[in-house]
């Protein structure tokens, strides 16, 4: 059996890395522009090698360029170039991770051999990993954000309410309505694969 796995990297991080980062619009970019107009605190690390510079933010070729250990890592970019980014978390010293996209266990031969090399990965270095298939974290009392579909109400979402869903379409309705009442955490978690 597996060691319990510590969530506070993946639920109150203090810094995070955006692999897939981009000054034009993708899902890197949205996590990005999230992370800044939640107002977040931490450190924010853009990872792309085709920038030096996104929004005056210092942007970073790869995982093993990073000044220092990320809490977190969002994957921003294609199964491929994932389980490639992956491999290179315990030596970057990351605690956590999200990968947003598909075409993992949910999908033929090799998503499901690259889900298993992940999950090996994520329980042999304690990395507490949300998806893959997933829409993110959020947790507004930290002002962090990692997830896909924020909603445009961002001042009135932190409340008192934690929802963790397996299901995105569950999470983005509920997010659409925050005039009764905000939340404390919100976590799509997908395929589950490690947390």
């Amino acid at each position: 059996m597996a060691e319990p796995i510590d969530l506070e990297a993946l639920f109150r991080p203090r810094s995070v890395a955006i692999v897939g980062a981009s000054p034009r619009p993708s899902v890197g970019r949205y996590i990005f522009n999230t992370l800044s107009e939640f107002g977040f605190a931490g450190d924010v690390y853009p990872v792309n090698p085709r920038y030096e510079v996104i929004d005056e933010t210092q942007c970073f070729p790869s995982l093993d360029d990073l000044p220092s250990p990320p809490d977190v890592v969002a994957f921003c970019v294609s199964p491929e170039r994932t389980l490639d980014g992956f491999r290179q978390l315990p030596g970057a010293g990351a605690r956590a991770a999200v990968i947003f996209g598909g075409g993992y266990g949910e999908a033929g031969d090799w998503g499901r051999a690259a889900q298993a090399e992940i999950i090996d990965i994520a329980q042999g270095s304690g990395i507490a990993l949300c998806g893959p298939n997933c829409m993110g974290v959020i947790s507004p009392h930290a002002r962090s954000s990692t997830y896909l579909q924020v909603g445009s109400k961002r001042e009135a979402l932190a409340g008192n309410v934690g929802l963790i869903s397996q299901s995105g379409s569950i999470c983005i309705s509920m997010l659409s309505d925050v005039s009764r009442f905000g939340f404390s955490l919100v976590a799509s978690t997908g395929n589950e694969a490690v947390v």
